[in-house]
């Protein structure tokens, strides 16, 4: 099963949050950021943008108009999630991380009230 929903067909947004909710030191979102860009390389998935708070972590992902946002999708979730995450659970103090889903949206920004709700009804299985 798939854990992302079509929504439209310009990007992607992968939210990770930690289920201990630390807050993430600034050299921690520094290598969060770089070893993200290193799994998406070769992926023709751009990271072009983040953003952090405190009990989650928006990545904005963008594919190219020769690569299909459902495509990029299950490359992401398949190959670069597990990989990404595995890294960060090592981190000594970070405790479990878990993926909450992936957006195909469009470039519009989403409202921190929209984020809140989508991680509100993910939350709600864990």
């Amino acid at each position: 099963m798939r854990n992302y929903q079509v929504v439209s067909d310009i990007s992607l947004m992968l939210v990770l949050a930690p289920k201990l909710e630390p807050v993430m030191t600034s050299e921690m979102e520094v290598k969060f950021t770089e070893v993200l860009r290193g799994e998406l390389a070769g992926l023709n998935v751009h990271l072009s943008s983040a953003t952090y708070m405190d009990t989650y972590h928006l990545f904005k992902l963008t594919s190219p108009p020769d690569v299909s946002p459902l495509a990029a999708a299950d490359l992401v979730m398949t190959k670069v999630t597990p990989r990404f995450l595995q890294y960060f659970q090592e981190l000594e103090g970070w405790g479990s991380i878990y993926h909450d889903r992936v957006f195909i949206k469009t470039g519009d920004e989403i409202s921190s009230q929209q984020l809140d709700d989508l991680l509100n009804v993910s939350l709600q299985g864990i």
